[in-house]
């Protein structure tokens, strides 16, 4: 648990063009937020979840200002999701500009930002830096942090359902019993929201399938230091694990492979580990973004015939889905 009681929150003041890295959650984000942090002048920390889980607990009152009543529990969301504990003089600080209608959505991220990078921005005396924030399921809200950070720049990735879908039954204890139907369905989610935002805002996000960056690493992240207008330093990637040491929870297991000494694609080992029910079932619902990522269909021919069936099967069955769990 860090625990915070050194910072003004009054004299809060962050760079205002931070990267946001999103994507369906083991699409590799964590890797890459490893990467790019080895940079320099780039600082980041471990998931924030503001906008997804945090915010759930957050009421605001008619002029959007956030009310006293929920920060108990938002202190609480804060400390088990990020592991982030204010000290009691903080506390009262942002309760009191909460009671002075002073205490916005953006501003209450920015205390918690402040309070994961002040340190290592403190230590590095260097005021010229980007903060990176990386949370995966941010996609969901990538239209407000856009609004909040108009400078702001983000990077979307991309990973083979198959792969993404196996590993979050097998690693994340939450999703051990989630359906395939259901994982399928937020991969898809994930790839409209970011392509919806690309097409209005074109030159601000950069989308990266993570088969590519474990296999041309070096050309990948010469190609987003450049979408991202920072000096590309090859030579600092091999600290990439020193990074993801910072960034990866003592709760968060699932995500030490990062910290292994060579990158590699762990696509094949995930395939293996799938029912091939289960690969027909996530193929057949995200084939049209398969393709359009260019991801190779396996066993076409009994996914063609398993398709086929299912289009004529569920019409029929439709009113009857709740009780079929396959379809």
């Amino acid at each position: 648990m860090l625990f915070v009681d050194q910072i003004d929150i009054d004299k809060t003041a962050l760079p205002q063009d931070p990267v946001f890295i999103v994507g369906c959650p083991r699409s590799g984000t964590t890797l890459l937020q490893s990467l790019l942090a080895t940079q320099q002048g780039i600082f980041t920390f471990p998931e924030t979840h503001f906008f997804t889980i945090i915010f759930r607990h957050i009421k605001k009152n008619e002029n959007g200002y956030i009310i006293r009543s929920c920060l108990e529990q938002v202190f609480s969301a804060i400390e088990q999701m990020i592991e982030l504990q204010f000290s009691e003089q903080i506390k009262k600080k942002i309760l009191a500009a909460s009671e002075n209608n002073a205490l916005g959505i953006k501003t209450l991220f920015e205390i918690i930002v402040c309070s994961l990078l002040h340190k290592q921005v403190n230590r590095s005396g260097n005021n010229d830096y980007r903060w990176l924030e990386k949370t995966p399921g941010h996609f969901l809200a990538i239209e407000t942090i856009s609004a909040l950070y108009p400078s702001a720049s983000f990077v979307a990735m991309v990973r083979e359902p198959s792969c993404v879908i196996q590993s979050r039954k097998k690693n994340i204890p939450q999703e051990k019993n989630y359906s395939v139907r259901i994982l399928a369905a937020q991969w898809n989610k994930a790839i409209s929201a970011f392509e919806n935002f690309l097409k209005k805002n074109p030159d601000r996000i950069h989308v990266l399938k993570y088969e590519n960056l474990v296999t041309n690493l070096e050309e990948e992240m010469g190609a987003l230091c450049r979408f991202l207008k920072i000096d590309f330093q090859s030579d600092r990637l091999n600290k990439y694990k020193d990074q993801a040491e910072k960034v990866i929870l003592t709760k968060e297991k699932w995500k030490n492979n990062v910290t292994a000494k060579t990158i590699m694609s762990s696509n094949d080992s995930a395939n293996k580990n799938l029912k091939l029910i289960d690969i027909l079932q996530i193929q057949h619902m995200t084939q049209n973004n398969l393709k359009k990522y260019g991801y190779h269909i396996k066993h076409k021919n009994i996914q063609q015939i398993f398709s086929q069936t299912l289009n004529v099967l569920n019409p029929i069955l439709y009113p009857f889905k709740k009780f079929y769990k396959l379809f």
